[in-house]
């Protein structure tokens, strides 16, 4: 594997429930993982994932489904091939992404925004080739 261009570090109340949300989503490899963080990567990309501490995480409610955390200054982008696939992957683990009446064209690619099982709001981008629901 080569080293990633990019790379995101996130904090989770449950950190292996949010690498397996990613990995499904993003089709990434698990690259090293200990009991504090999960490394998930491809050629270009890296994401740790941290297990927050104890202190932290017992103040931390997850409802079902989880609250969207947008009040964040931050979005992250993902690109991936098809969003009608990421969708329902995206639900299968525990998030969700957006309906395609709810996407948008932006640069050559649809754009629909989502969140993960933890709440971080994030927004994925496919080939604008592709048909809005695919």
């Amino acid at each position: 594997m080569r080293t990633p261009t990019s790379g995101l570090v996130l904090y989770a109340k449950d950190h292996h429930k949010l690498a397996e949300f990613y990995v499904a989503l993003l089709q990434l490899q698990v690259l090293e993982l200990d009991d504090e963080f999960i490394c998930l990567g491809s050629d270009t990309f890296e994401l740790t994932i941290l297990q927050a501490p104890t202190e932290i995480t017992q103040s931390i409610t997850i409802s079902s489904p989880p609250h969207k955390r947008e009040d964040t200054a931050l979005k992250p982008v993902f690109f991936v091939e098809r969003m009608k696939k990421v969708r329902e992957l995206a639900r299968r683990t525990g998030g969700s992404v957006n309906p395609a009446s709810q996407a948008w064209r932006f640069r050559n690619h649809i754009v629909c925004d989502g969140f993960d099982p933890e709440g971080n709001v994030f927004q994925l981008r496919s080939p604008a080739d592709m048909d809005l629901a695919q």
